[in-house]
């Protein structure tokens, strides 16, 4: 929720201790062993040994301002908000990292919620949604409060109270946002799925993390217009 305005966990690694496959310790960072610690920004997955430390460029933040808005919308409408909302939300202040939630409901409409974080001021916020809010009436009022850090990480995960489910998920990489027939084809698809049970996620990117040339770490997806969309299957049930 804050890689906008402060770039990726691997942009803000400085160096990191590894234990190597032959039992070498190295420390790597721009200096010492740079091609790893290049690998190690983005490659991910344990491939170059066991990492036993990091170290990590820090940010002072007290509060931040989390919000989330909802529309109830037939699927032309839910259209244009969505090519909408890929349009400003890449593009928005750094300040602001938010998520599109779309998923289908059983009396035929579309879902979908915006949430997100901001670093930034509570009058810049509503500025920044007032062209999606504007767009099409939310069925719920914008919601926004202002949290401490850790009470913003809970806010978003659960906290303690966090419910387990079986969940299946993949992503993609949108680069320069869907056309109006790759708009179309997935909210038909969240259409035809269980109400409920299968939505797609959408994350934005831009700002901070496009800062970073694509050649500067293993994570190359830095394009300002880029999102993630993940499709996200949840099992009510496992027999």
């Amino acid at each position: 929720m804050l890689g906008r305005a402060y770039g990726l966990t691997c942009d803000n690694l400085l160096a990191v201790k590894i234990v190597t496959a032959e039992s070498r310790i190295l420390t790597a960072d721009t200096q010492q062993e740079p091609d790893l610690f290049w690998a190690c920004r983005g490659g991910g997955g344990g491939s170059f040994g066991i990492a036993t430390e990091f170290s990590f460029r820090v940010q002072p933040l007290s509060q931040v301002l989390v919000f989330g808005v909802t529309w109830t919308l037939p699927k032309a409408k839910a259209m244009r908000l969505f090519k909408a909302w890929q349009q400003w939300a890449p593009a928005a202040s750094n300040a602001i990292t938010s998520i599109m939630k779309v998923g289908s409901r059983s009396d035929g409409k579309l879902s979908l919620r915006c949430i997100g974080q901001s670093a930034g001021s509570e009058s810049a916020l509503r500025h920044e949604l007032d062209g999606l809010l504007t767009l099409e009436q939310p069925s719920a009022p914008l919601n926004i409060q202002s949290l401490t850090f850790f009470d913003a990480v809970d806010h978003f995960s659960g906290g303690w109270a966090y419910e387990t489910n079986y969940f299946k998920a993949k992503s993609d990489y949108v680069v320069n946002g869907l056309s109006d027939s790759g708009i179309q084809a997935l909210l038909e698809a969240l259409k035809g799925a269980p109400a409920g049970q299968i939505v797609a996620l959408c994350d934005a990117y831009g700002g901070a993390i496009s800062n970073v040339p694509s050649s500067a770490s293993a994570f190359p997806h830095r394009d300002p217009q880029t999102f993630c969309i993940q499709y996200f299957f949840q099992l009510d049930q496992v027999g």
